[in-house]
């Protein structure tokens, strides 16, 4: 019966992949950002074939593949319903490469689609490019007009703007999580990463702002290296090593990747380790890094340790690339847990490539 099932999921996913629905609109929890809601993809557009082909490219991190896709999508289907999407992906790749290309594509694309399903999306990439580069904001007064720069009030506004927008995007990724949760995984162990409500000391919020203060600064290496000490004293209050551990994870200290691992491996308070799971997930490293990182972890966790390793198996199948499609693909054959390669073969059919496909093909096969 088992195996029945697990055959039968592979079917039902290969059909849902058939459909051609975008990518982005079944894997909404691999980018926070706004993905096109679920019945308004257009696989009669002339250029949705090239759409999905540079998406693919983005999901795999090759950049520079991924602009060029997108900058010959513009020029040859200048009026699809996918011209817009494609100049805000072609800016978050030139995000990932020229930082100078970067700024000024996202000035553009804001400028030219105020209306833009991205663009929330493209001011909150542009203000951690560039925070104090508020240029883009205020249209020109008259045709022809060079922008002009913004006004106290409007640097305010933007400002709101941009924290809305990035409160947004975290909102998009919890309701996700609440989603994949009690609908996807309903076995799982780990419950998802929610805000906390409880009322806090007044003491211990006041040492969470210092060290949210702290972390405004990714790259000073004494805050980095106070948050890390903070975050692995089993002496501190759980919310104060959880916000510790997250500005940890925000640097771009090499080390930060390291610290997570070590914290995933050997912290003695699971919800932190689970913690730091979700961490390496999101960490700005690149994405086969990430994967072949929580590979190991997944590897090396004892197999009564469920929590720990639901959540390895959620990161790495929320990152989505051809490497972790691999590890869906050996986790839906061979693993000993069935609800678990259940979840494998859903994945597989969310993330929707062709190398998803073709390892849905594969496990069809196996006997």
């Amino acid at each position: 019966m088992e195996r029945l099932l697990l055959v039968w999921g592979a079917f039902w996913f290969l059909g849902a992949s058939s459909s051609a629905q975008p990518e982005e609109t079944r894997l909404a929890f691999v980018f926070a950002g706004g993905a096109r809601e679920a019945g308004d993809e257009a696989p009669d557009d002339p250029a949705f074939a090239t759409y999905r082909e540079g998406y693919s490219k983005i999901l795999n991190e090759e950049w520079e593949a991924a602009r060029q896709i997108f900058e010959e999508l513009r020029v040859r289907y200048p009026k699809s319903r996918y011209a817009d999407d494609a100049q805000y992906w072609a800016a978050y790749a030139l995000m990932h490469t020229d930082r100078s290309r970067a700024l000024d594509a996202y000035r553009i694309f804001i400028r030219q689609n105020p209306r833009s399903r991205y663009v929330d999306d493209a001011i909150v990439d542009l203000v951690e490019l560039e925070p104090g580069d508020l240029r883009i904001v205020l249209p020109p007064t008259r045709a022809g007009d060079t922008p002009r720069a913004p006004r106290a009030g409007a640097e305010e506004e933007f400002e709101i703007q941009a924290a809305m927008a990035k409160q947004q995007r975290t909102l998009k990724r919890l309701q996700e999580e609440l989603r994949r949760y009690t609908f996807i995984a309903p076995h799982a162990v780990v419950s998802p990463r929610m805000p906390r409500h409880e009322a806090l000391a007044p003491s211990v919020q006041v040492k969470i702002e210092a060290l949210r203060a702290l972390s405004h600064s990714t790259e000073d290496a004494a805050a980095f290296e106070k948050l890390r000490v903070i975050a692995a004293d089993g002496s501190q209050p759980e919310p104060v090593r959880e916000v510790a551990l997250e500005s940890v994870a925000r640097f771009r200290n090499p080390q930060a990747l390291s610290f997570l691992v070590t914290v995933a491996r050997s912290d003695t308070n699971r919800d932190l380790q689970v913690l730091a799971v979700d961490l390496i997930g999101e960490h700005r490293t690149a994405k086969n890094e990430r994967v072949s990182t929580l590979i190991d972890l997944y590897e090396d966790v004892p197999r009564n340790r469920q929590d720990q390793r639901r959540a390895i198996f959620y990161s790495i199948a929320g990152i989505g690339n051809d490497r972790a499609v691999d590890f869906l693909r050996a986790v839906a054959v061979s693993d000993h847990d069935y609800d678990l390669r259940r979840e494998a073969v859903f994945y597989l059919g969310g993330i929707g490539t062709e190398h998803a496909r073709s390892a849905l093909f594969e496990i069809l096969k196996e006997e």
